[in-house]
């Protein structure tokens, strides 16, 4: 990850940026340039200058201007450098997204968040998600398909795709607090296992609507400690 100075010919502009290194022996994977370019999705990470105002007001000015830019910028260029090698998304710098995790902490949080109420936010932050992943693939007419499932008898949440073609089944809670899961909810992942995917949103940040993600894949039996706590009962 690094900031430039850069012509851009098209536009006749000069560019201060911060970017990732996308070519090379030394490039970013695939998944950390996903991560980068997700992350900064909603981020202003270029400033553009006309050519003609950089060569007349010198090199001292735009020696300036870059160095403004990376000062205002240095915030964001720790946060991804957390992000994409530690695994550590910073909620506070960015909005409107979910971002993706290796790992999630299992320990409840002591501030419990009303699931139903913000239930419709998470939903189109997994849309989105779901979206993006694929577009940056080159699936954009898979992407067009993402849809939400209307249907109240289907467990699931959403609909996606993987970059096969094959169906997703996507379900969506939050992983901070204990949420409820019927036998009907384990039935459906079980005879979805290949295709059903648990997607565990945690530390929900409510001032920027962002929330990290963890995807899980599988029956629910399998990824879930579960507790009986309702019986249908008959006399004997």
């Amino acid at each position: 990850i690094f900031f430039s100075v850069g012509v851009n010919i098209p536009e006749q502009t000069l560019e201060i940026k911060l970017d990732c290194l996308r070519s090379g022996s030394i490039k970013l994977s695939p998944e950390q340039i996903f991560r980068f370019d997700h992350f900064t999705s909603n981020i202003k990470t270029t400033k553009s200058l006309s050519i003609e105002k950089a060569v007349e007001n010198g090199w001292t000015n735009l020696k300036d201007q870059a160095t403004k830019f990376i000062d205002k910028k240095i915030d964001l260029y720790d946060s991804l450098v957390a992000y994409i090698w530690e695994d550590k998304p910073n909620l506070d710098i960015v909005k409107d997204i979910l971002l993706p995790v290796k790992e999630i902490t299992n320990t409840e949080n002591n501030e419990k968040t009303d699931f139903k109420k913000i239930l419709k936010k998470l939903l189109l932050l997994t849309l989105d998600y779901e979206r993006s992943y694929l577009n940056f693939y080159n699936h954009e007419d898979l992407a067009k398909q993402v849809k939400l499932i209307q249907n109240k008898s289907n467990i699931f949440d959403i609909l996606s795709y993987n970059g096969n073609g094959n169906k997703k089944w996507i379900k969506c809670v939050l992983s901070d607090q204990s949420f409820a899961i019927s036998q009907s909810d384990i039935s459906s992942s079980k005879d979805l296992s290949k295709s059903a995917y648990l997607y565990l949103i945690q530390d929900y940040n409510k001032s920027h609507n962002s929330a990290k993600l963890m995807i899980k894949k599988g029956a629910f039996d399998k990824l879930l400690h579960l507790k009986p706590i309702l019986f249908e009962a008959g006399l004997k």
